[in-house]
């Protein structure tokens, strides 16, 4: 078996043997260019390889496509690395778009594209509508609804569906509430289990007397226990502006 020997200014030399074959193979060296260099570092590596049809490694990307125009960077299936092609499909993980994480079917604000940006924190979604959903810098979440833009979205942070049982209330239904505390009659004080971050928020309250007295009333945070972050007052009173436990009562509380 044949070996070739690549000598250099010193005793040593690189040997270079085909592995042991039945057929004949061929190696096709490029007729111009640097195919291995070294960089500042001193680390040695090839500067460009593709393999087969739509496979692409270079020294700034690895490029899968599904067909040969794609090795070039265009409509390409997959890019990793270096790269500042707005036209790309598929997954993009680039550096030069500064450090975008990119599914797309055709590029910048494109249909069906999710993209998280680096540079401006965000992560957003698109739909062939437009902008259909963001998480911007500061972990707000946007959403298009019909809206006609994104738009910050202001979530219930606590419910409760509750009734009078002889003269306790008493939760039947809730998310982010710990307990109730009865305080006198018609007066009750709703524990969240989760805080909110400050008290500028919005409360309704909703109830049903089942054949009492018409039209309860609902008073939050009147009381000197007033609003907090953790708890939230309620005083039901009937239509002659008595306090009563009103049969059923249903709160939300939004921010």
């Amino acid at each position: 078996m044949s070996k070739i020997r690549l000598h250099g200014s010193s005793s040593g030399y690189t040997e270079i043997a085909p592995v042991a074959a039945s057929g004949n193979n061929t190696l096709t060296l490029p007729d111009d260019g640097t195919i291995i260099s070294k960089d500042s570092n001193g680390a040695v590596g090839v500067t460009s390889v593709t393999v087969g049809t739509g496979i692409k490694l270079t020294s700034s990307k690895l490029i899968i496509s599904g067909n040969d125009s794609g090795v070039s960077g265009n409509a390409d299936d997959l890019i990793i690395g270096s790269t500042s092609d707005s036209t790309a499909r598929g997954l993009t993980i680039a550096s030069t778009t500064n450090g975008n994480i990119r599914f797309s079917d055709a590029g910048d604000n494109a249909t069906g594209m999710i993209e998280y940006n680096h540079s401006s924190n965000y992560m957003r979604m698109y739909v062939e509508a437009g902008e259909a959903l963001r998480i911007d810098s500061s972990g707000n979440l946007k959403f298009n609804s019909g809206y006609g833009s994104v738009g910050t979205a202001y979530g219930v942070r606590a419910w409760l569906k509750m009734y009078w049982n002889s003269g306790t209330p008493t939760i039947s239904g809730s998310g982010n509430v710990s307990s109730l505390t009865d305080v006198a009659t018609g007066d009750f004080t709703i524990n969240l289990t989760t805080a909110l971050p400050d008290t500028v928020y919005a409360t309704c309250v909703s109830g049903d007397e089942y054949g009492q007295s018409a039209h309860p009333s609902f008073n939050t945070g009147f009381t000197s226990r007033g609003y907090t972050t953790s708890a939230i007052t309620v005083n039901a009173v009937n239509a002659s502006g008595s306090s009563t436990d009103i049969k059923s009562v249903q709160v939300i509380v939004v921010r």
